[in-house]
Formats: C-alpha cells, sequence, structure tokens
C-alpha cells in the first residue's frame, strides 16, 4: 500500500473527491502548511491589523495528528451539514 499527505484547507470537502478517485483510506487530521513562513507572515498579518501582539509558537513540522472522530468521512455521517457547507462556501451552487 502507498500512501500520500496532502493539505486540502477543509477536510470535510475534500475526502469525497479522493474516494471518487479509488483511495482506499482518507484519514483526515492536521500537520503543517505548504509556502515558506505562510504562518508567521499570517500572524504578524493578525497583529498589526488588531494592533496588538500575538502569543503563538511556530514550531517546525513534525507530524501528523488525526482529526476527532466526528470529522472522519463526516460527509456520510451528516450529509444534511455537509451539503450546507459546500453551498455557504461556494464550492456548490444551491439548487
Amino acid at each position: 500500500m502507498k500512501e500520500a499527505y496532502f493539505a486540502g484547507g477543509c477536510f470535510w470537502c475534500v475526502t469525497p473527491i479522493y474516494k471518487m478517485y479509488g483511495v482506499d483510506k482518507v484519514i483526515c487530521g492536521y500537520a503543517g502548511g505548504s509556502e515558506k513562513n505562510l504562518a508567521s507572515i499570517k500572524l504578524k498579518e493578525i497583529e498589526k491589523n488588531a494592533g496588538k501582539e500575538t502569543h503563538v509558537a511556530l514550531l517546525p513540522y513534525k507530524n501528523f495528528y488525526e482529526a476527532e472522530e466526528y470529522h472522519q468521512d463526516y460527509y456520510l455521517k451528516n450529509p444534511e451539514a455537509f451539503e450546507k457547507e459546500l453551498i455557504e462556501s461556494g464550492r456548490k451552487k444551491a439548487d
């Protein structure tokens, strides 16, 4: 079995896509981003806009952490809420 790690923002919305293309198992979780220094730049932007210093430690990527159980296969467990999320986020047009 081969493994791959993909970042996709809202993992509720990307899980079904992987399953459509034959991926056997999708595990939603948390890990580092892909843009160099993206978190530190965003924190500076937040501090500037808020006029306050943030108190957040940015550490190097080390691990992948599985998301809570209610996130796994969310689109199957909560189809109405999933559909609402797709529409409200602009990923899908309302019928």
